[in-house]
């Protein structure tokens, strides 16, 4: 790093600075941090998925705690409400960091847990409620299959007129198939 404006060694204008942290908003500080929170992980005997490398499970007798990395939000939850606590306030003792409670939402997740039956379930009818309240398809029929099959498509069907092209225009199908291919890949079993 250079030497900064203010604080220029005039004796040796040539030297550059070494970090003996990273900095944050370097390139390197995100990997610097991953390093430094997989190192106290592993020290705390949370064990790395091979198939999910941003899952950590800690086993202590008998009892699970999750921890999942997405960039600098870490999601967990357990067995024991008293084991959550006690990984938190470690937690705090080596990284600055909030407590948010219980997780409720994730990736538009809805996160339902029943602790005395010992189940939780994920569910997405807030995604869906949002999807239908944005393009205006509250009032729109249920059916099973969206598609008569074997379906048929020709070009008769398309647009004709200006009219039609132009409302065809305004409607933002990528983005609509983007939220559905995510609605329909993140919670399958």
């Amino acid at each position: 790093m250079e030497q900064p404006q203010l604080l220029k060694d005039k004796s040796n204008p040539s030297y550059v600075c070494k970090l003996h942290k990273p900095l944050y908003g370097l390139k390197q500080s995100p990997r610097q941090w991953y390093a430094k929170l997989h190192r106290f992980l592993l020290t705390n005997s949370f064990v790395q998925l091979q198939s999910e490398p941003t899952l950590y499970v800690q086993k202590k007798y008998q009892k699970f705690l999750f921890l999942v990395v997405y960039v600098d939000y870490l999601p967990n939850d357990g067995t024991s409400k008293a084991n959550i606590l006690q990984f938190v306030n470690n937690l705090q003792q080596v990284f600055p960091t909030k407590h948010l409670g219980e997780l409720e939402y994730f990736l538009e997740l809805e996160v339902n847990r029943n602790r005395s039956l010992g189940t939780l379930s994920l569910s997405q009818c807030k995604l869906v409620d949002n999807i239908l309240h944005k393009y205006d398809m509250m009032a729109c029929s249920l059916v099973d299959t969206p598609l008569i099959v074997p379906c048929h498509l020709s070009t008769s069907e398309s647009p004709s007129t200006n009219e039609e092209v132009s409302f065809m225009q305004n409607i933002p199908y990528h983005h609509i198939l983007g939220i559905l291919r995510y609605l329909l890949s993140c919670t399958w079993p």
